[in-house]
């Protein structure tokens, strides 16, 4: 099963940054999953939230936000004082710094951006390492259609059959379902269609280990070292 640090190790470093992925890797994961945004002047940037406030000291919307004022920013004082100084990456930065050494999973959260995330990707040459997701249907199947060669999945609550099927027809490889709507019955059907299951919203170990009974492909998780533990690779 792939372990997929959540937003970098979200649990034990400020989510979205290289201190986070500096720790996700030493720990071993097999991937690391990220959000991406777009700046008010253009630049693509890794960040979850709609506003600053939750993760830096900043303030306002990040999409009204010019790069230049983003710079400025401490985005790991408020998970610990150790982490002052820590800041907000451009995505180009963290491809260049870590698309040979891991594989990425960026959730484009910001819609009509994802022609400008594949083509950055594509121009890195780093195609074969990522998975391009977003809770949005029509993002993803922009994506699969402006390059078939292009991995994407959908992240959603909906596990209807309906919904499985639009995924599937859509020509995406990877489902990215609620934790808590996992079942090992579910999981089973999905695989039939030839789907990658990624569990994603784990919240707590009864969720991961129930998650990991219903043989699901990978897991993206806060703690990818309790993750990797229950799993016995450490």
């Amino acid at each position: 099963m792939k372990v997929i640090g959540h937003r970098g190790a979200a649990g034990l470093a400020p989510e979205n940054t290289f201190a986070g992925f500096d720790i996700a890797l030493a720990l071993g994961v097999d991937g690391i999953e990220t959000d991406v945004q777009k700046t008010k002047d253009g630049e693509l940037v890794l960040f979850h939230s709609d506003r600053l406030e939750r993760t830096t000291n900043g303030t306002g919307a990040l999409q009204e936000t010019l790069w230049q004022a983003l710079q400025r920013l401490d985005a790991g004082s408020w998970f610990d004082s150790t982490y002052a100084g820590e800041r907000i990456p451009l995505l180009s930065e963290a491809l260049k710094r870590y698309g040979t050494r891991t594989y990425f999973d960026l959730e484009i959260k910001h819609v009509g951006i994802e022609y400008e995330v594949l083509h950055l990707v594509e121009q890195l040459e780093l195609l074969d390492r990522v998975t391009f997701t977003s809770q949005d249907f029509p993002t993803v199947c922009n994506i699969t259609k402006n390059n078939p060669l292009a991995r994407v999945g959908y992240v959603t609550a909906d596990v209807s059959e309906e919904m499985v099927k639009r995924v599937v027809e859509a020509k995406m490889q990877d489902f990215c379902p609620r934790a808590e709507k996992i079942t090992k019955q579910l999981v089973h059907h999905w695989r039939l269609s030839g789907l990658f299951i990624r569990a994603c919203g784990v919240k707590n170990a009864e969720m991961m280990k129930n998650a990991i009974d219903a043989g699901v492909d990978g897991m993206t998780f806060d703690f990818p070292d309790v993750l990797l533990k229950e799993l016995g690779r450490v």
